[in-house]
């Protein structure tokens, strides 16, 4: 299984990364992948069920790379969990390109929205003594989150981490 996923997700890359996920069939998936489609159909329903795994691995790697700036976000404040973010986002463009584009399902979209939720949740349940209104504070975090994921892919990331300041 791991081997199966990790050349389906290969597979995923190229894709996106060539624009052509979208117009791609589960048979020429699996033929890329070097995957026998009926091993494709014992893990997936469908090719957007692969790409939701491929989202939640993204995301598993995106909470593992913040974890640390999360636990200690007092401490070192929000900028280094900015610039860890637009560092991964830069490492997969390929990826953030598609779920931003406007041929792409806004199922993607919105379901990306509700991992950052998440984790912005998680975040604040690290300190249950600070009673943040979960809601309002999800509301003032990703509004620049995603603004940021859009210049940095709008500008093909010409802005340096180092310019990033918090006024």
């Amino acid at each position: 299984m791991v081997r199966t996923k990790k050349n389906l997700y290969l597979t995923i890359e190229k894709l996106l990364k060539n624009s052509s996920f979208e117009q791609s069939s589960v048979s020429e998936i699996c033929k890329l992948a070097k995957v026998n489609r009926s091993t494709f159909y014992v893990h997936y329903v469908d090719k957007i069920d692969l790409f939701n795994d491929y989202t939640e691995h993204l995301i598993a790697q995106v909470e593992r790379e913040l974890i640390s700036y999360q636990k200690n976000l007092e401490r070192t404040g929000v900028l280094p969990s900015y610039e860890k973010l637009l560092m991964h986002v830069q490492q997969h463009d390929y990826y953030y390109r598609f779920i931003f584009s406007p041929n792409a399902p806004l199922q993607f979209y919105f379901q990306y929205l509700r991992h950052i939720q998440t984790m912005i949740e998680e975040s604040i349940m690290l300190d249950p003594s600070k009673h943040i209104n979960a809601d309002l504070y999800f509301a003032f975090q990703r509004t620049p989150i995603l603004e940021l994921l859009w210049n940095g892919l709008r500008k093909t990331f010409l802005y340096r981490l180092k310019k990033l300041t918090i006024s």
